[in-house]
């Protein structure tokens, strides 16, 4: 089933406003972009009858297959493991914040107004209305969605992207990883709280459907998920974005960008892992921290060939089933062929087992400290390298 986060996506890969469509969601799309690599991997011949760990962190090359063995999982002693588990997180704030933080205000370009909250609040409540109308002409029952709770906070795409740190979120506390793993990840409930929707109403109805009528009905509602492209402008949620679009962006930030869109792309490159765009994993004193971490978790039973590190050990949860196997995901497969369950954390024991012994190799190697050290020190040599250029961002920000 797609949510309306998914037809957001598709709204804003439609259009061409530029880089800034694109940096405003990188982290997320980064992290969609890199999942089918992360549990799709790409297995050779010889590995057909063991679970493959070819999990490339987003962003990063799999050029080097990993093949990853759990080991058997463990009882949970008795603890308690009732309550609600987060959303899993593949990247990792940074705290405290490191010194490229203190450019992402001015990346973001100038802040919107109260007005033009006010007005974006119109249009999206327009625009939801507009779609119940199209929907119930085709015989459908569709509530309107109310605004998402984020709509009025004012806009921190740098932030979000420079605090990010590219390794999977573990909790502080070893008790609290023992309750949470990673979280929860993939599973419908866990998009929508991911999307900030909450229960969504017209998933309950369309779940009431029986399988013929529901298929219509997403199919009325964003257009035919095979073919996207020939079928998303056509559904009800296409005609509605395109009646009640969103506003152009002004010739001031489209100045903005071509000025400034280069550095900015490289500050996000450099903080990032992709070693293809200069970042963390071309770093050698990255990679060590890796290899130590690799080491660690072979004493805990795991088998590795080739490179490894948390993002790794998080892809592994995702392809771990409930009774401790891990799903072998054949060469080439895309995100339609791999199934639900291998690319979806349900918080299970097994899953968990993995996340508790990445925690306790993170601690054994010092590992969070000591990727912050060399991410403060990435930061630093950026800022000296390009001061001039930061120094004019900054002006032409503060300048509107």
């Amino acid at each position: 089933m797609v949510n309306r986060a998914a037809a957001e996506a598709w709204h804003e890969s439609s259009k061409c406003g530029g880089w800034f469509e694109m940096f405003k969601r990188r982290v997320i799309m980064v992290a969609l972009a890199g999942l089918v690599c992360l549990v799709g991997g790409c297995t050779s011949a010889d590995s057909a009858t063991r679970p493959s760990g070819d999990g490339t962190q987003p962003g990063q090359s799999s050029a080097s297959a990993t093949h990853v063995e759990p080991p058997p999982s463990t009882p949970s002693s008795g603890l308690d493991l009732t309550g609600e588990l987060p959303q899993a997180r593949w990247f990792t704030d940074a705290d405290p914040p490191p010194p490229l933080m203190g450019y992402a205000m001015y990346m973001d370009g100038p802040q919107e107004t109260a007005e033009a909250h006010a007005n974006e609040r119109r249009r999206f409540e327009q625009e939801q209305n507009a779609v119940a109308d199209c929907m119930a002409k085709l015989g459908f029952r569709y509530v309107p969605q109310s605004p998402p709770p984020d709509m009025d906070t004012a806009s921190t795409r740098a932030q979000a992207s420079l605090l990010a740190l590219p390794v999977p979120f573990l909790a502080e506390s070893r008790a609290q990883v023992i309750h949470d793993g990673y979280g929860v990840m993939g599973t419908p409930e866990a998009r929508l709280a991911e999307a900030g929707m909450g229960e969504d109403v017209n998933a309950t109805y369309q779940a009431s459907l029986g399988p013929v009528e529901a298929d219509a009905y997403s199919r009325a509602l964003y257009g035919d998920y095979n073919d996207p492209v020939g079928t998303s402008a056509a559904s009800c949620t296409g005609k509605a974005m395109a009646q009640f679009p969103r506003p152009e962006e002004s010739s001031q930030m489209h100045s903005f960008q071509a000025g400034f869109a280069s550095l900015i792309s490289a500050a996000m490159a450099s903080t990032s892992a992709d070693a293809r765009a200069g970042g963390l994993d071309e770093d050698e004193r990255f990679v060590g921290i890796n290899e130590e971490w690799e080491a660690c978790m072979r004493t805990q039973g795991y088998t590795f060939e080739g490179g490894g590190g948390p993002g790794w050990a998080m892809s592994l949860a995702m392809r771990t089933l409930p009774d401790g196997s891990a799903m072998t995901i054949p060469a080439g497969a895309t995100g339609g062929d791999i199934p639900n369950e291998a690319k979806s954390l349900l918080g299970t024991e097994p899953e968990r087992k993995i996340a508790v012994d990445d925690f306790d190799c993170r601690v054994k190697t010092d590992y969070m400290d000591r990727l912050m050290t060399i991410r403060v020190a990435r930061d630093e040599q950026f800022i000296t390298e390009h001061q001039t250029e930061l120094d004019r961002l900054v002006a032409a920000a503060e300048s509107w």
